[in-house]
């Protein structure tokens, strides 16, 4: 596909347009501009609208692929229907569920005051005792390891006992299970920890309003409910007076209303979505409000309630036995989710649970309440839910790690950006410090790279090292004119990589009214999702970033890509002498040509052979000339081939599904980021911790058998000082071994008396036998063997060939313990340690025996 370049632009370029797309049509439709200005303490809240900001500007780091607006599963009077008809199978499991070889009950908690108070929306109130039937098998086949043991016979000797059914079973029914909640202890607290609702949770049945999601899937009431009681008419859904529960004091005292609040409102949106703008938030902010809208009464949840627990119990149950459950809430979907955790059966409910997420908008959710996000992707061992809230919860993490002292003295329970955090466990927040680490650490290499004036060396700029080597070349002359030209050169060095220096100082200090469009954009987005009195503006708060953290945002590449790819060196002038860069080229190539003329010499060696060239005149004698010592044009290219990587690392490639409610944010991260993650997640880590070990071993000596853990074998034990005179404490004593798995035993796994135990044995060289049995041929051949004139024979050897010329008679009737105390005396020469086996049966002649000579 051709790329269409701006008048007067020149035909190359980094700005990732053509390949990437990134500036995709903006999904709401804008027009206009926004005049300039500056926001003057005092001064009154600018007049803000959508229509106001620029449409390339709204489209800037967003992606359309993600299909915005899919098609909803079920209308309003279908949500109303299948919200009936759920209800009424609830309260009638033991109708609903009675076949089956197990009885399952389910009671409300002891401890439940006024359970007759706790009712549906239609104020039915629920039964303290549920009672029904499933199958053994389904239980059995979700794998779960806690079915497993209520189904046991431990278990059904309790249950039967405790409920008074020993002997009295139903016919067809092999099983009970209990399942009520339990009433106390530290068990209870464990479940109400774990199915706790989190603010963010409890508050999601707005995004329908906010977000534009499905209603069948967020708008869902818990199941002790009171709408219909707070409502005027028993036919009125009181989610239709969201819209009026929105703050009504933006109009009230000296603040007034913006005149195109109405078109902020419902301008390019459906009827019944509301978008809450920037310039509204001020207006709470200064009157001291601290939410966007009223929540009704029925809304205003408990974290925990014990009949939601209980009916999750049952709703799961439902879906084991393959009936259909509706998840019509965020809520719903923690409670199931949590429960399937205990009971060790999420595969039954993954599925569901990510259809949930994928469906529409809903996967805003990601991007508002990460935390949560990471805690059900890992639940799920979902890829795409985990990646996304872990890139994000990491870019927020770094952010606050490379902040400066003061600015570390933020509130805790807000990020960089003014967003509410929630909790992550211990083990998610592990992960996300080491990677958040690692991802300021290479920023930050990144950082001090782009501004140093070895840039061209990390580089290997080919045109660079040319000029390199032309200085060393120039540093060996002798003539007058190679010190100015190695001058000369040095300053032509100097200016080059300034060039792209520069443009880094420029583009980090940058007034920020050039990027005031885009900032504006993202402003809208983020007030879909902050409360009031924790929000800013992002111009307010990337003027407080150092310029560590600006590059842990993705505006600078964009940047640094737009500004490099205009020349960089043709038509340019060097910051530090002001003089043209071409000027600079052509006044060296000048000196250059004198010094062909006064050392004609050393023209003629190889080192010179790349920068010049020969030219034979009419007198057969070979002048030579150097060659335009650089060519700008090419350096151009080369230095911007080596920035591509970098400009265009901020496009989110790999981010599934595309997350545009963050786009202020750099989620691209490497390997070295998400290394961090589970396999399952795209991550290396295994379980062994491995990935959070920076430390490799030095690799001089070799593993010492395979196996994803490196074993180096230094950790030998030393030898006993003493030995007991008992052959079992002897045998204790000197009991050890050089590694856990079976390896190279010239590496480590048994001691060297003779060579160095610290030293890797090559297979090829012909060594000594350290060790060897009784039986072995060496050692036959060892009792006979000669010794040197100046050597006698040794004691151990004198004494073992003295034996073996007794009879065989008296080798046969030699006890094997007496074999293995003899073989222990050898052993405890000065010079000698042996290890033994842990198997050995005391035999001399086994394997594990060792005779030193």
């Amino acid at each position: 596909m051709a790329t269409q370049h701006e008048p007067g632009r020149p035909e190359q370029g980094l700005t990732p347009w053509p390949m990437t797309d990134p500036w995709a049509a903006s999904s709401f439709d804008w027009t206009g501009n926004l005049q300039d200005g500056v926001i003057l303490q005092g001064a009154s809240l600018p007049r803000v609208s959508v229509l106001d900001v620029d449409q390339s500007a709204a489209a800037f780091n967003k992606s359309t692929l993600w299909p915005q607006s899919p098609k909803i599963m079920r209308d309003k009077s279908q949500i109303k229907e299948y919200r009936n008809m759920e209800l009424h199978i609830l309260h009638n499991a033991e109708f609903e569920l009675q076949h089956g070889d197990t009885i399952v009950f389910v009671d409300l908690p002891s401890t439940l005051k006024d359970s007759w108070r706790k009712t549906d929306c239609d104020g039915v109130p629920f039964a303290s005792t549920q009672k029904f039937r499933v199958h053994s098998q389904r239980l059995l086949a979700t794998g779960s390891s806690k079915f497993a043991e209520l189904l046991g016979p431990t278990y059904q000797f309790r249950i039967q006992r405790r409920r008074k059914m020993v002997n009295k079973m139903p016919p067809g029914v092999k099983f009970l299970i209990d399942l009520t909640p339990p009433s106390e202890g530290d068990e209870l607290v464990f479940q109400m920890t774990e199915l706790s609702l989190t603010p963010g949770i409890m508050s999601w049945w707005s995004s329908n309003k906010l977000y534009d999601t499905d209603p069948s899937l967020v708008s869902g009431h818990d199941d002790v409910c009171s709408c219909r009681h707070l409502s005027r008419a028993p036919d009125v859904d009181s989610d239709d007076e969201f819209f009026g529960d929105l703050k009504p004091a933006i109009t009230a005292g000296n603040v007034s209303a913006p005149e195109t609040y109405d078109e902020t409102i419902h301008g390019g949106r459906k009827p019944g979505i509301y978008q809450i703008m920037p310039d509204t938030l001020f207006n709470l902010k200064l009157l001291g409000e601290t939410d966007r809208y009223k929540t009704p009464a029925f809304r205003q949840i408990p974290d925990y309630c014990p009949i939601r627990h209980r009916n999750a119990i049952i709703r799961l149950l439902f879906i084991i036995e393959d009936r259909d459950v509706l998840i019509d809430s965020a809520s719903r979907v923690w409670t199931l989710l949590g429960l399937a955790k205990m009971f060790d059966c999420v595969a039954v409910i993954r599925d569901r649970i990510v259809q949930w997420f994928m469906h529409g908008n809903n996967i805003k959710f990601i991007e508002v309440l990460p935390e949560e996000a990471l805690r059900i992707g890992f639940a799920l061992e979902n890829m795409q839910i985990t990646q996304n809230a872990f890139r994000i919860l990491v870019n927020e993490l770094a952010l606050q790690d490379a902040a400066s002292d003061e600015a570390k003295r933020a509130s805790p329970r807000t990020t960089i950006f003014g967003r509410r955090t929630g909790d992550c466990t211990d083990e998610h927040s592990n992960l996300i410090q080491h990677a958040a680490r690692t991802l300021v650490d290479r920023i930050s290499t990144l950082k001090d790279q782009l501004q140093s004036p070895d840039l061209f060396n990390v580089w290997h700029i080919a045109e660079w090292e040319k000029l390199r080597r032309l200085e060393v070349l120039l540093a060996k002359g002798d003539t007058p004119s190679c010190p100015m030209a190695l001058a000369l050169l040095r300053v032509l060095m100097d200016a080059l990589p300034t060039a792209v220096n520069e443009i880094v100082r420029r583009i980090l200090s940058q007034p920020i009214t050039e990027k005031r469009y885009t900032f504006r954009s993202m402003d809208v987005d983020r007030a879909t999702y902050m409360l009031p009195q924790d929000y800013e503006s992002l111009e307010s708060i990337v003027l407080r970033m150092n310029d560590t953290q600006k590059l842990l945002c993705p505006f600078f590449y964009n940047e640094l890509g737009e500004t490099c790819s205009w020349h960089l060196y043709l038509g340019a002038h060097a910051k530090k002498t002001g003089i043209p860069y071409q000027s600079l080229v052509k006044e060296l190539d000048i000196i250059l040509g004198n010094v062909t003329r006064e050392q004609p010499a050393i023209m003629r060696t190889a080192e010179c052979a790349e920068f010049v060239r020969p030219y034979d005149t009419s007198s057969r004698s070979t002048v030579y000339h150097f060659l335009p010592v650089l060519d700008l044009d090419r350096l151009d290219w080369q230095v911007k081939d080596a920035l591509q990587p970098i400009t265009v690392s901020w496009i989110r490639h790999d981010v599934d599904p595309p997350l545009n409610l963050t786009r202020h944010m750099l989620l691209t991260m490497s390997m070295n980021e998400l290394k961090f993650l589970p396999l399952w997640a795209g991550g290396f880590d295994d379980g062994t911790g491995g990935v959070f070990e920076s430390y490799v071993p030095p690799t001089d000596m070799g593993p010492n058998g395979p196996g994803p853990a490196y074993h180096t074998g230094c950790t030998l034990p030393s030898a006993p000082a003493s030995i007991s005179e008992s052959m079992i404490e002897e045998m204790s004593a000197m009991r050890f071994k050089g590694s856990t798995i079976a390896g190279s035993v010239d590496v480590h796994d048994s001691i060297s008396t003779v060579y160095k135990p610290d030293e890797v044995i090559a297979d090829e060289v012909t060594l000594a036998s350290e060790s060897f049995t009784m039986a072995g041929s060496e050692y036959q051949e060892a009792q006979f063997a000669v010794p040197a004139a100046h050597q006698g024979v040794g004691q151990a050897l004198e004494m073992m060939v003295d034996s073996d010329s007794g009879t065989d008679a008296h080798d046969a009737s030699t006890a094997d313990g007496e074999s293995t105390a003899s073989s222990g005396a050898w052993g405890r020469r000065d010079d000698t340690v042996g290890p033994y086996s842990e198997d050995s049966d005391g035999d001399s002649d086994s394997e594990g025996s060792l005779v030193m000579v």
